[in-house]
């Protein structure tokens, strides 16, 4: 049986706007993914958090997350699972 099930996190996310340069932009850009604006790597940042990979010493292409003034905390998990299809 397979089954596609929604579970679901709220992550609060803090950056240092001006750490997001357009030269840190473009390196990221050119190295990760295309993102073009800091809401996208807060998203993005609020991914790796929920799926447990953030780490706070050294993220890749983030460096030291305190660098950037980088904070992420999930907030709310929730205790229920919702089958979406079958």
């Amino acid at each position: 049986m397979k089954r596609r099930v929604v579970v679901s996190m709220e992550v609060d996310v803090t950056v240092d706007e001006s750490t997001f340069t357009p030269e840190f932009m473009a390196e990221f850009e050119a190295n990760f993914y295309p993102f073009d604006t800091v809401e996208a790597h807060i998203c993005h940042i609020a991914q790796l958090e929920a799926r447990g990979v953030l780490v706070r010493n050294f993220t890749e292409g983030y460096g030291p997350l305190s660098r950037m003034g980088i904070e992420a905390e999930i907030v709310f998990r929730s205790l229920f699972a919702e089958i979406v299809e079958g």
